[in-house]
């Protein structure tokens, strides 16, 4: 929570937080499956995350979170299906868009930088 704490402060205060997919994936689930109380800051995440269509916005995420780490990150795997690059990158870009129109709220605003 502490690593959360501190990656939130220097997205949100400083414009220099760590991978913010990791971040916003980290917000949505705290809000939707994290019951700890842990008040301050995470009172506020959790308000500002649990919101109409986060369970299917936490998925997506979820997914391209997965396949940048597998494929593009940490190259776990080789990419040679064109298949899955094209859905996945399908995938990547409708959750930009999906930032990009949700800018004025908390999830955008954490959101939006993703890469």
């Amino acid at each position: 929570y502490e690593q959360i704490a501190l990656n939130l402060r220097k997205t949100l205060v400083f414009n220099s937080g760590t991978m913010p997919i990791g971040l916003l994936r980290k917000c949505l689930d705290l809000a939707l499956n994290d019951p700890t109380k842990l008040g301050g800051v995470f009172d506020a995440v959790r308000k500002a995350f649990k919101v109409d269509g986060a369970r299917k916005m936490l998925r997506q995420i979820q997914e391209v979170y997965d396949f940048r780490n597998i494929y593009i990150a940490h190259q776990e795997r080789e990419l040679g299906d064109s298949a899955l690059a094209r859905r996945n990158l399908a995938a990547w870009i409708t959750i930009l868009q999906m930032l990009v129109k949700e800018s004025n709220s908390p999830v955008g605003r954490v959101g939006v930088g993703i890469g």
